[in-house]
């Protein structure tokens, strides 16, 4: 019976610290400070559905196009392909990146200060495709806006691809109640467990 109850503490206190070691730096997200600026505002994929932004998506978009009203960045970058609800390409719908951009013309923002990526698909093709615009037009450094609870893999994506960057958590997320933050925390704590394992 000693010897089960040994085991069994071995095994909780195992998975207590698979848990623990991304779950510290997914929880120690700080807002973005007020005096800072950036060349850009990587703005990373969500869903969208028939060309019209999730709720998600919006809430990082709008955020993106206050910095640059605000004129803490200078131009937009927005990533994201299309996607059917199986996560593979899908003819019929505009990629996240232009519905985003569609949207932000519409508040103002011009056309030449917004960037696209319109391949990736996940949070590491986001970044690399980002990158890959910066170098393009020369941009030396940016601002990756997405919800808190994301920024801590992408943050450590973008570090690992030699991207310049300062994490912006949305004011704006649609993860407030403790079951959404919950399960969204969660799933960053597999999802980082897979990125640091197999890279993906």
């Amino acid at each position: 019976m000693f010897g089960l109850l040994k085991r069994l503490f071995a095994l909780m206190l195992i998975a207590a610290l698979l848990i623990s070691a991304p779950l510290w730096r997914i929880l120690a997200a700080q807002p973005l400070s007020p005096q800072a600026h950036a060349d850009a505002a990587i703005v990373l994929g969500a869903a969208t559905h028939q060309n019209q932004m999730s709720k998600a998506l919006k809430a990082r978009v709008d955020y993106a196009i206050e910095l640059y009203q605000q004129k803490r960045v200078s131009n937009l970058i927005f990533t994201g392909g299309s996607r059917d609800e199986a996560g593979k390409n899908s003819a019929g719908e505009m990629s996240e990146a232009a519905v985003a951009r569609a949207y932000a013309l519409t508040k103002g923002v011009p056309a030449a200060a917004i960037m696209m990526d319109e391949a990736s698909t996940t949070t590491l093709e986001n970044i690399r495709e980002a990158k890959k615009r910066m170098n393009e037009f020369n941009i030396k450094n940016a601002f990756i806006v997405s919800d808190e609870w994301h920024l801590a893999r992408a943050m450590q994506m973008a570090s690992n691809e030699g991207l310049a960057a300062v994490s912006a958590p949305t004011p704006y997320s649609l993860y407030q109640s403790v079951s959404t933050k919950s399960g969204f925390i969660w799933r960053e704590v597999k999802t980082t467990w897979a990125y640091w394992l197999l890279k993906i």
